[in-house]
């Protein structure tokens, strides 16, 4: 009577019994937060598409940003164009080459770590670019390191969720990927080329170093790393039916083995026999008949 008065008297989200008979708690914060999502009639999925999103649009901006810092550089630094296309090369090797090491690295730890990677790789650079004095510099904060931030940021995160959270909607939310993509560098050139005339190339890169450091806020609190985190299937998943939920019935393993199947096989003949005798007894029993 007391541990049915314990199980009465315990919150809705703890009356869950394993085998054993003890109270367990199935409570998870991810999931009554994703609850106010699916209430409204929204699948979760569109918030993490529009968090990776903005995630793409600020790498490609950052990707974008060199272009515009070539004249300063020339003026303020007195570094050849040579020089400066030569940082700017490798940042673009690094970013097709870091793409199958980000694909697997997503694939075995999620893209949500990846992307805080990213992210912070790619802040941290474009700030640390603002102070720079050096050549080696320049390819450090904007060959390597950001080439190899904006790659994990890169169209492999985008199919990455497309394909763990859509089966319906998949075309689509690539192509709002690839928008992303492009807008990114449509909007961060224009508006990076009138800050640097406004407050001069440092600052301009402080202010864009600033807005990726932003982005990191969205990404650690609304996205996630599949459905099956918080609870939920991905979108237009057909429902399976029970014959494909069911296990196959599996031998036991004593029979899996050879001594077993042999003494399985020399169980048939006997069992074969006494299934004989049974329809010949049978058959030779007479009921009598009533009048």
């Amino acid at each position: 009577m007391r541990r049915l008065a314990l199980y009465w008297h315990a919150p809705r989200h703890t009356r869950v019994r394993k085998e054993e008979g003890s109270l367990v708690s199935t409570y998870n914060p991810e999931r009554s937060f994703v609850q106010k999502w699916t209430n409204r009639k929204l699948y979760y999925g569109w918030v993490v598409v529009w968090v990776v999103f903005f995630a793409l649009l600020v790498s490609a901006g950052v990707r974008a940003a060199p272009t515009v810092l070539i004249n300063p550089l020339e003026s303020e630094l007195g570094w050849g164009r040579a020089a400066i296309s030569a940082a700017v090369s490798i940042g673009l090797l690094l970013y097709g080459l870091s793409g199958p090491a980000a694909g697997w690295l997503m694939d075995r730890y999620g893209p949500k770590p990846l992307t805080l990677f990213g992210l912070s790789l790619i802040g941290l650079s474009t700030l640390l670019g603002a102070a720079m004095t050096e050549l080696w510099q320049l390819n450090l904060f904007w060959g390597v390191l950001s080439g190899l931030g904006t790659g994990v940021v890169a169209p492999v995160l985008g199919a990455t969720v497309a394909n763990r959270w859509f089966v319906e909607r998949r075309g689509l939310v690539l192509g709002i990927f690839g928008a992303a993509a492009s807008a990114g560098q449509l909007v961060t050139v224009p508006a990076l080329m009138w800050l640097v005339v406004q407050i001069g190339w440092r600052a301009g890169t402080v202010v864009l170093a600033v807005i990726v450091l932003l982005v990191l806020v969205p990404v650690l609190l609304l996205m996630r790393d599949d459905p099956s985190s918080v609870g939920l299937r991905p979108y237009g998943e057909p429902d399976k039916s029970p014959a494909e939920e069911s296990p196959a019935p599996s031998l036991p393993p004593q029979w899996r083995s050879n001594q077993g199947r042999g003494a399985a096989l020399s169980w048939a003949p006997s069992a074969a026999r006494c299934s004989g005798c049974y329809r010949g007894a049978s058959s030779s029993v007479a009921l009598p008949l009533t009048a």
